[in-house]
């Protein structure tokens, strides 16, 4: 059932009316007023069903309906759009304003009237107002239905009818009224920025007016600045804290580097402090203490720590320094030594070098090390004190381990000199190594008519082996002459094989047969016709093309051979098969008649006396077979004969025997040992 209330109300989170309502509808409309879940205000009528976003024209003020602008809702707040100007702001328009609210009328009574209507039984029957409860919830069955709708409609955006039921009416006190200075402070119109960046630098200055430190919250500063003008030149909240929290690193960073300086300077004053001081590398923080307790730049550290810790970086920068300008004297003395050990040879010795060493560089010696004759000697367990600021300092002097260093690294060098001289030589006796072998290749060369594929080292040996270019070879490592010789050789060969690879083919493209007896000027013939290689070299392919014919004719022969052979056995186990079969006693002239049908006896050529010779083997071996069998039964026959038991059932059972054997020679044709039925 539809409403018949005419006041607005809003639901709450458990699904219950919520007294959020906003303004009460007016008694001549059944449009009212209700608040989401959200907090997006919505209108609802009560006859139609139907529920919107927009404001309908019944609830519009007069100034309302004759404006341009539109009221819209996003995330809780209402905004209003000119459909002129195509413009969106968040404060009212005051032609929007009614003469209620610039007066202040914001406190109208919120409660609804006794004679308001109830929800009806039906769509004709009505009951009397009741008494306002503060229980009275939703309908189970209208609550999903009335949240399908909200969810259905898009935010700020065109209307969008809905028909949804409407609510029941719900009687609670109005929420407390905001004063009307608050609201007139925030529909005070405000200063647009051209930029987002002066927006933020207006909103920077203000908290700067304010005097917030780093160490404020964002609640805490908020409280103080939320009345400011200024506080709004950020449009959102987000914007807002990220310009506060901008704010407060960009102040603790200049308080960062404000407590910077001052260290920089408290340590600039005490170092100027320790300069006034003798301090050397063994001094110590508890005697500089003591040595400038009573000084004025003393008494500005703020603790004895820190002090300590000044203390410590000016002798760290003091050691660091001595350890320089020591290191730069020693340099400098160990570059002498190095020049003076420049001229050393391969074999030099340490021993050796060593009393040379010390003799030529007493004074740059350690103390300690320093001859007994010289008045500045020290035992090794002296301590010594230095009087004299301007004298050497005894740490850089060189030491024993000094020396030995210099000369290893003298002998290095020479080492890699000596290594490169040998290089150098290595390296010319392998261009002279080359240009022997490259002028002895020009002597091949020359001989180049007596060279040919075939051709061996006797042969040219008593051409050259009086040549200069021949001797200068002998002896030296690398290539030798004789393997010179077989690599040209070689290379001849290659051009051969790959002319007469030209040559092969030209001959099956154009079906020239070569046959054994084909002379060299028929492959002259053919090659000047269909291809071009060098004259030289047809001598000695003719003589492999003539080589290849002759072993490709045995080849043919032993392969007709073969094949024949393979014809007679067919032919012999054809006789084997024959039925009746070929015995001991047949004559070729009375089995040719049927000798000459068989297939295989048809399929030899010059079959006459090559297929007799065959006939005749197979009698042979029919005489051989009978024999065997007539001296195997003699043998059993003697056996019997001697033996002292001839019972029935012996006999009959070997008679029985006999007689199967009998019937298989007689069924079957005798094949030789190992030759097999096909």
């Amino acid at each position: 059932m539809l409403p018949q209330d005419k006041s607005s109300f809003a639901l709450n989170n458990d699904g219950n009316a919520d007294p959020k309502t906003l303004t009460a509808a007016s008694s001549s409309t059944a449009w009212t007023e209700h608040v989401s879940k959200e907090g997006r205000t919505y209108y609802h009528n009560r006859d139609t069903g139907v529920t919107t976003w927009e404001k309908p024209d019944e609830l519009k003020t007069p100034q309302e309906r004759a404006s341009v602008w539109k009221e819209y809702s996003k995330d809780g707040r209402s905004y209003w759009y000119n459909s002129v100007t195509r413009r969106s702001t968040w404060t009212k328009p005051d032609e929007l304003v009614g003469p209620a609210e610039t007066k202040g009328v914001l406190d109208a009574d919120y409660h609804v009237s006794a004679t308001s209507s109830v929800y009806a039984a039906g769509p004709h029957q009505s009951q009397r107002p009741s008494a306002p409860s503060r229980d009275t919830a939703l309908s189970p069955q209208l609550q999903p239905a009335i949240e399908r709708s909200l969810t259905s409609i898009p935010p700020a955006s065109a209307p969008m009818a809905v028909p949804v039921p409407g609510p029941r009416p719900m009687f609670r006190p109005p929420p407390p009224v905001p004063p009307i200075k608050a609201l007139e402070a925030i529909r005070k119109p405000q200063r647009e920025y051209r930029t987002a960046e002066e927006a933020e630098a207006v909103f920077l200055d203000m908290l700067k007016a304010h005097k917030v430190s780093s160490e404020w919250s964002w609640e805490q500063t908020l409280r103080t600045v939320v009345n400011d003008p200024h506080y709004r030149a950020l449009k959102t909240a987000h914007e807002r804290k990220d310009a506060f929290y901008k704010y407060i690193d960009r102040l603790r960073e200049q308080e960062r580097e404000q407590r910077r300086q001052q260290l920089k300077q408290r340590r600039e004053d005490f170092f100027k402090i320790l300069d006034t001081l003798p301090v050397t590398e063994f001094t110590r923080y508890r005697k500089i203490k003591h040595l400038a307790k009573d000084l004025p730049q003393y008494t500005v550290l703020l603790s004895d720590s820190e002090g300590k810790q000044f203390f410590d970086e000016y002798m760290d920068n003091l050691v660091r320094d001595l350890k320089d300008t020591r290191d730069q004297v020693r340099d400098e003395r160990l570059k002498e030594v190095a020049d003076y050990l420049k001229d050393i040879g391969i074999s030099s010795r340490w021993p050796e070098i060593r009393t040379r060493l010390t003799q030529r560089f007493q004074d740059f010696l350690m103390p300690v090390l320093q001859s007994a004759d010289n008045s500045s000697h020290m035992s090794m367990d002296t301590l010594y004190y230095i009087s004299d600021v301007n004298a050497v300092d005894p740490e850089a002097g060189l030491s024993f381990l000094d020396l030995m260093q210099a000369f290893e690294r003298a002998m290095v060098d020479t080492e890699i000199r000596d290594s490169d001289a040998r290089k150098k030589d290595k390296d010319a006796m392998f261009r002279r190594e080359r240009q022997n072998r490259d002028k002895f290749c020009e002597l091949l060369e020359e001989h180049q008519s007596l060279i040919t594929p075939v051709s061996t080292w006797a042969e040219l040996y008593p051409v050259i082996k009086g040549d200069q270019r021949y001797t200068n070879m002998l002896g030296q490592p690398g290539s030798s002459p004789l393997e010179l010789f077989w690599d040209k050789v070689e290379l001849l060969n290659e051009d051969v094989y790959h002319d007469r690879k030209r040559i092969e083919a030209a001959m099956r493209d154009h079906r020239f047969k070569m046959n054994v007896d084909t002379s060299l000027q028929q492959v002259k013939e053919f090659v000047e016709e269909h291809c071009a290689v060098a004259e030289t070299h047809l001598e000695y392919i003719h003589q492999q093309l003539v080589i290849k014919a002759k072993r490709r004719k045995e080849e043919e022969q032993e392969r007709a051979e073969r094949h024949r052979k393979r014809l007679l056995d067919d032919f012999k186990y054809a006789l084997y098969d024959l039925e009746p079969p070929v015995g001991p006693e047949s004559v070729w002239d009375q089995e040719r008649a049927r000798i000459e049908k068989l297939p295989e006896y048809r399929d030899i050529e010059d079959r006459e006396e090559d297929c007799r010779g065959v006939f005749e083997h197979v009698v042979q071996r029919a005489k051989e077979k009978a024999e065997q069998r007539r001296k195997r039964r003699d043998s059993e026959s003697r056996k019997r004969s001697r033996s002292p038991a001839n019972d029935r059932g012996y006999l009959d059972h070997d008679s029985g025997e006999r007689s199967k054997v009998a019937r298989q020679d007689g069924n079957t044709s005798e094949l030789e040992e190992g030759e097999m039925v096909l």
